[in-house]
């Protein structure tokens, strides 16, 4: 019984995924984390900020859920539970949403963000396939009120130690698209690792979960 529990987040993780192509590629890497460790997420941004200009908030599990909770259409309530995600704003406008589970070719096992050239200009051209726009920036300030950019363009990559290999190539992706428009553009990482390590300790007690057994 005890092996099931301890099995419970990863299979649940991997059903996250499942609406997604090449799966097996977007678990490769994976790191179950039973603790949140605030010098990982240190690391990260020390990091990440030899890459490109970024500021960091660790999300808590009660941000978390807000953020998955912006939703509820069921193309929509998948893709906002994706591990890893970069978020581009125009003003308050979402115009590119970008899933780490869109982030390999068809039948490839490597993530590369880039693949199709996504990345080549900015904003990043998105990969989400549905409509997205009504999810503004001025939602995400009302859960993150520290959100304060003061220039026209917002990044956020929402990130998670989980997945650790595939959030730091999302990181170089942005930074990538950036070159020619750091002055004009705020990133913000966004870190989910408390709501991760909820998950394996209390599987049974989260929005995903209840919303799978109604």
């Amino acid at each position: 019984m005890a092996r099931k529990a301890h099995l419970f987040p990863l299979l649940l993780a991997i059903l996250f995924l499942s609406s997604c192509n090449s799966l097996v590629g977007m678990i490769v890497g994976y790191k179950e984390l039973t603790q949140f460790n605030e010098e990982d997420c240190t690391s990260f941004l020390t990091k990440s900020q030899q890459t490109l200009p970024c500021t960091q908030i660790i999300s808590t599990v009660e941000q978390t859920n807000a953020r998955l909770s912006l939703d509820t259409n069921e193309s929509v309530f998948h893709d906002l539970y994706q591990p890893v995600q970069v978020l581009c704003f125009d003003g308050d406008s979402l115009v590119s949403w970008l899933v780490q589970c869109y982030a390999t070719k068809p039948g490839s096992l490597k993530v590369n963000w880039n693949h199709d050239g996504r990345f080549n200009q900015f904003p990043p051209y998105a990969s989400v396939p549905f409509p997205f726009g009504h999810l503004g920036l001025s939602r995400f300030q009302t859960i993150y009120p520290t959100l304060q950019p003061t220039t026209r363009y917002t990044v956020l990559i929402i990130y998670t130690n989980m997945m650790r290999r595939v959030s730091r190539r999302a990181v170089e992706s942005v930074a990538h698209s950036l070159r020619q428009h750091e002055s004009e553009c705020t990133v913000t990482l966004i870190n989910n690792d408390p709501w991760w390590v909820y998950l394996h300790n209390y599987p049974d007690d989260t929005p995903f979960h209840q919303a799978h057994i109604e």
